[in-house]
């Protein structure tokens, strides 16, 4: 019996339509991931700071609350182009449905699906830890690899 691989870093989501898919994705490569990161840290620095700068005190154990008005202003200054980018760059090493995210695979499975979408792109980032924040660390209950 073959052991399974512990690179591969399952998730599940929901579409538009409440349909479950299986979602499988790596720790990228620090070659591969520190220029990502890098980049979105660069392309949604203002709206970070905005959500950082508004979140309270919290006691040991709460989560932070985040001042979402905070938010708002920021995101005119946005490149819809360089997040489109990002968004196909990160999941370029995820699988859906056991069909790799890329070409006419990635417009399939998001077509209509906006929503998934974000939230596929925000697990990736999150279990990489391609955003140094707290609420992106294994310790949070991410799947650990």
């Amino acid at each position: 019996m073959s052991e399974p691989n512990r690179d591969l870093l399952p998730f599940s989501l929901e579409d538009a339509k409440g349909n479950a898919h299986p979602y499988e994705t790596i720790l990228l490569p620090a070659r591969e991931g520190l220029p990502l990161s890098l980049s979105l840290m660069k392309a949604l620095g203002e709206p970070l700071l905005a959500l950082l700068d508004g979140a309270g005190d919290t006691a040991e154990g709460e989560d932070a609350s985040f001042d979402l008005n905070a938010l708002g202003p920021t995101l005119v200054n946005l490149d819809p182009t360089l997040l489109s980018t990002l968004a196909e760059s990160v999941l370029s090493n995820t699988m859906r449905d056991g069909k790799r995210l890329k070409g006419i695979e990635f417009d399939k499975a998001y077509r209509g699906n906006y929503m998934e979408l974000y939230k596929a792109v925000w697990e990736v980032v999150r279990l990489n830890r391609l955003i140094p924040l707290p609420d992106t660390s294994l310790a949070t209950g991410a799947a650990t690899p």
